[in-house]
């Protein structure tokens, strides 16, 4: 949850690869957080509008931990009404759903704090998961550091079968896209996803 100081985002990468990582990423939410606008008026014929929340947003590294706070990224308001929303927008899956899925528990938490909700994108739907769903996931997922991820922070790990679960729990729901957003996901392919498009 935009917590980007090198005590929090550490991993395998060297300081010099976050430094390049995170333009890159704040770019990517702000496009994803436009086409979730767009799909938000779209499905419900309201007036759709979002602010930056959260730190962070300027593609800069936080040095001091001070600076760092835990909430979600994007405030929404729908009709005046505002929705505190933390996207969890993965580069490295060529745009298809993933196998697997990891959020840092610290980062569930913080959302059911602030009454959030969590939208992870692909190229084919989006997720949804409302605060009584991240609590469910709280309660169902087990904790723990998974090497390679984020050593420093506990997490919980989702697989395909785990969704489904989810999906008839109601703690999640999948929503496919209109087709002004897939064209805008497939405008913007290179700057959402790392890997190229498959032939």
């Amino acid at each position: 949850m935009a917590k980007r100081d090198l005590t929090h985002v550490r991993d395998n990468r060297s300081e010099e690869e976050l430094e390049e990582y995170w333009p890159e990423t704040d770019q990517r939410e702000e496009i994803w957080a436009d086409i979730i606008c767009d799909e938000m008026r779209f499905k419900t014929h309201k007036n759709v509008t979002y602010e930056n929340y959260g730190c962070g947003h300027d593609g800069k590294m936080i040095r001091n931990a001070e600076d760092v706070n835990s909430k979600p990224d994007k405030k929404f308001f729908i009709d005046g009404k505002e929705i505190l929303i933390e996207i969890k927008a993965y580069d490295r899956s060529n745009g298809n759903q993933r196998e697997m899925m990891t959020i840092k528990t610290h980062s569930l938490k913080e959302c059911v704090k602030y009454n959030a909700f969590i939208v992870v994108p692909s190229v084919s739907a989006w997720v949804i998961f409302t605060p009584t769903g991240i609590e469910y996931l709280l309660g169902y997922g087990v904790s723990k550091i998974y090497p390679g991820f984020s050593p420093n922070d506990l997490a919980i790990r989702m697989y395909s079968m785990d969704v489904s679960i989810m999906l008839d729990s109601k703690a999640i729901s999948i929503h496919d896209w209109s087709l002004d957003s897939k064209n805008k996901i497939e405008k913007n392919w290179k700057k959402l996803f790392i890997k190229e498009k498959k032939k």
